[in-house]
């Protein structure tokens, strides 16, 4: 039960060690430089066995940054959309993606990659890292909330097209 003292002390001690290492994750963090025109550095697709597609790539962001990664059809409506979280070096993987439980078109699709920079998007040491709004990221790499103020921060929202593979085929 959770009333002994062992209970609580163990308890006591995941949080201390979880709060320390996410202390750490942001220290260890450096935005990129001023200038930067996108957080994305990587993206790509590629095709499950069942023919989903799962979105993948590497991002200018910290370890644990929440993501939406959103299908988009050609005139910018949301098809679908995956939460994640980046992972260590960037990295973030999305999906499965589906046309409606069907395997998508090959060929070229519009994704975007957003994500907000306050406490109900973010934990404390992506915050610490980035800035309340991302004020510690390249403004050049954001979408202004307000854009006669350019210095109050924002949010990455940025679309890519991405190659979707092929289906394979089975022998």
């Amino acid at each position: 039960m959770l009333t002994t003292p062992l209970v609580w002390r163990r308890l006591a001690i995941v949080i201390l060690v979880a709060l320390q290492t996410s202390v750490a994750v942001g220290e260890s963090y450096v935005p990129p430089p001023a200038g930067t025109k996108s957080l994305i550095r990587e993206i790509s697709a590629t095709r499950n066995a069942d023919g989903t597609i799962t979105v993948s790539g590497v991002l200018l962001l910290p370890l644990g940054t929440k993501i939406w990664v959103e299908r988009l059809s050609s005139a910018g409506k949301i098809l679908a959309q995956a939460e994640t979280v980046v992972g260590a070096a960037g990295t973030f993987s999305a999906g499965p993606f589906s046309d409606q439980g069907k395997a998508p078109k090959t060929g070229l699709q519009n994704i975007r990659v957003v994500s907000h920079f306050n406490d109900v998007w973010q934990p404390v040491a992506v915050l610490a890292a980035v800035g309340e709004n991302g004020k510690k990221l390249p403004s050049s790499a954001l979408r202004p909330y307000d854009p006669a103020f350019l210095n109050a921060g924002g949010h990455l929202e940025d679309s890519r097209t991405v190659q979707f593979p092929p289906m394979k085929k089975v022998p």
